[in-house]
């Protein structure tokens, strides 16, 4: 009774009063029966409508993840087996050295990483110019840098190196 009083709009004596005759209870139950049911298929096709966009949504976010997984994967791999020293340089500091630029300075890896940056390398007459460049690049006056700088190593031998430079994104 209190659904009915809802959905077809009558106070519950009216309906009461419609009810005492057999004709008017059927008519009453027959509307509320396709308004339920055009209700119900609403709220069925929303429900449906949903479920297929967060399918879709979900599908795109797992094939973007691989994607994104398959391309740092690539990444690593060529990093890891360069004959070239590569590195990212954050604030700074070595936020990634591959194995050949580890052995270049005579570290390993996890001693460069998030603990030494290229300036703990650089010969010192060397530093301002290669500031100056790196400067250029976070500021973006430069997008890319090429130059030959003097490091100094672990055992204190001075390397000519050539060093080539860009901006990117790392992490956000």
């Amino acid at each position: 009774l209190p659904l009915i009083t809802l959905i077809s709009g009558l106070t519950a004596p009216e309906v009461h009063a419609l009810a005492s005759t057999p004709d008017s209870a059927l008519q009453i139950a027959d509307d509320t029966h396709h308004i339920l049911t055009r209700s119900h298929d609403y709220v069925l096709l929303a429900l449906v409508l949903v479920s297929i966009a967060l399918l879709v949504i979900n599908y795109f976010r797992i094939k973007s993840q691989k994607a994104l997984q398959e391309s740092e994967q690539r990444f690593q791999a060529l990093a890891e087996r360069s004959v070239v020293g590569i590195s990212i340089v954050q604030d700074g500091v070595y936020r990634f050295v591959n194995p050949c630029l580890a052995e270049m300075f005579g570290y390993h890896q996890a001693d460069l990483i998030g603990k030494k940056g290229p300036a703990d390398f650089v010969h010192p007459d060397d530093r301002p110019g290669v500031e100056a460049s790196m400067r250029k690049r976070i500021l973006g006056e430069e997008d890319f840098a090429h130059y030959e700088v003097r490091m100094v190593n672990k055992q204190g031998e001075t390397r000519f190196v050539e060093v080539f430079g860009s901006r990117m994104t790392y992490q956000g």
